[in-house]
């Protein structure tokens, strides 16, 4: 059993007694059947368990009970009108309504352990649910036996609720954790059932999509065949789902959308992006027939019925980019507009705070590695760098900031050669490329890199001057 301590957030409370709960329960505009599955699977499990758990054990895809918890939580809220947290986003967190959380430890399916609020949990037990079923029926009446190819159609109106976008594009400057973000939510929601992909200047739309390309037969003989790519490698699994009447979600992971042409390689799959309300592509497009004749074969159906397709809503697309970057190009208005934008801010209050020992005055003083990143930040605003071109807390590994247990930099020598190959060379080439002596008013010679890092040997961060020596020694820890 996991530590009080452990458990978030801490000093909420939706205030909701058990009394409050059962009412609740009993009414089904608030509680739906879905929403006392999600619950009675919860209780049964012990209390405590990931969506992953509950997935494995009784069935429905994690999404399931991720979504349906978030949407009973906000049915109660605009019931009861208990207090909600916010996201630093501004958006409503709704699951604390319900449970509390934690991180799950590296033993446990799932990233995040949800506990059943204890009034809820008592209000369960109390509440006769014997009717509402544990396991996931896969008896699914609306799934065909029928073996004829004639027969099976395609459904690209996939309905699927998602807490995010369909379409979504994290960016931000490099360091800011846009790729880990993604990640992380990529793991949760979808388990392993994402494809990821890195654009490049040179990728194109049959890297994309897909070609015709040489391959090697058991015969050891070469012949040419349709080789599919991530985007339809995706979307075969997305409508392979639907057709199964259990529709889980599948997601495109693009890095670096923008160092890629993005209009030359999405082609006519652009029109795509065009969705109804959040969830299919409102418009169809007509494919060739190399690619019909894949998904026919691949999805067992008729050559009528993938002579059009449409990204279905259990489809998400999502990607990286930083918009300030060398090699990238920009995207087009019409581009833009069909996708929604996160920016990612420099500033994170849990970024690390290594302390890095500095010679100030004669003194060496511990200064936080933050402090420090927030002071090179601030000196190259005062200069018009772009914010995109910033240094984001997470630019240099936790392994390099690993800290004793006084908090101080356990590999000194390391982090100042990590320093010199990452951060300087990044301020030297890019960031303050065309305003060097202004940064680095310290250095007699700043426009030889070979110097630069001589004087940092030499003179550590009074590289920067005497006035950013003075800007860290305000804020020392």
């Amino acid at each position: 059993m996991a530590s009080s301590d452990t458990w978030f957030p801490k000093d909420y409370s939706p205030c909701i007694s058990t009394e409050r709960w059962l009412e609740l329960l009993a009414n089904r505009d608030i509680v739906s059947d879905e929403g006392l599955i999600v619950l009675k699977c919860m209780k049964d499990f012990g209390g405590e368990a990931t969506c992953k758990q509950l997935s494995l054990k009784y069935g429905r895809h994690s999404q399931f009970y991720n979504l349906s918890s978030s949407r009973l939580a906000k049915r109660i809220a605009q019931k009861t009108g208990c207090p909600v947290l916010e996201r630093d986003n501004a958006n409503s967190k709704w699951w604390p309504i319900l449970f509390l959380g934690r991180y799950a430890d590296a033993a446990t399916e799932g990233t995040y352990v949800w506990k059943l609020r204890a009034e809820l949990s008592k209000a369960l037990e109390l509440y006769d649910i014997s009717s509402i079923p544990l396991y996931e029926n896969k008896n699914k009446e609306n799934i065909s036996d029928d073996s004829c190819n004639e027969t099976k159609k395609l459904n690209f109106k996939i309905l699927f609720p998602s807490l995010f976008e369909k379409n979504r594009i994290i960016f931000g400057a490099p360091g800011t954790g846009k790729s880990y973000k993604l990640k992380r939510d990529a793991k949760e929601l979808f388990g392993d059932n994402f494809e990821r992909v890195t654009f490049h200047p040179d990728y194109t739309y049959s890297h994309f999509v897909g070609c015709y390309k040489p391959q090697m037969t058991p015969q050891s003989m070469v012949r040419y065949g349709f080789v599919p790519g991530p985007f339809l490698r995706v979307l075969v699994k997305a409508l392979r789902s639907g057709m199964q009447g259990t529709p889980v979600p599948s997601l495109l992971l693009i890095e670096e959308i923008n160092r890629a042409r993005v209009s030359a390689v999405f082609g006519d799959t652009f029109q795509l992006l065009d969705r109804v309300d959040n969830e299919y592509s409102e418009y169809a497009i007509t494919v060739s027939e190399d690619i019909k004749e894949f998904l026919r074969k691949e999805l067992d159906c008729s050559p009528g019925e993938c002579s059009r397709i449409r990204i279905p809503g259990n489809m998400l697309i999502w990607a990286t980019m930083n918009s300030a970057d060398q090699g990238v190009f920009p995207l087009d208005t019409a581009f833009k507009r069909r996708w929604t934008f996160e920016y990612l801010p420099v500033d994170d209050p849990d970024a690390p705070t290594a302390l890095i020992p500095v010679h100030i005055d004669g003194k060496i003083v511990d200064v936080s590695w933050n402090s420090i990143r927030i002071a090179i930040n601030d000196k190259l605003s005062s200069m018009r760098i772009n914010e995109n071109k910033l240094i984001g807390p997470y630019f240099l590994k936790y392994s390099v900031l690993a800290c004793d247990e006084h908090g101080r930099i356990k590999y000194f020598e390391s982090f100042n050669t990590v320093f010199k190959n990452k951060i300087l060379m990044y301020l030297f080439e890019d960031a303050a490329r065309q305003r060097r002596q202004d940064l680095f008013a310290g250095c007699a010679n700043c426009h030889r890199y070979s110097t630069l890092c001589r004087d940092f040997d030499k003179k550590g961060f009074y590289i920067f001057g005497t006035d950013f020596i003075r800007s860290i020694s305000k804020n020392h820890i």
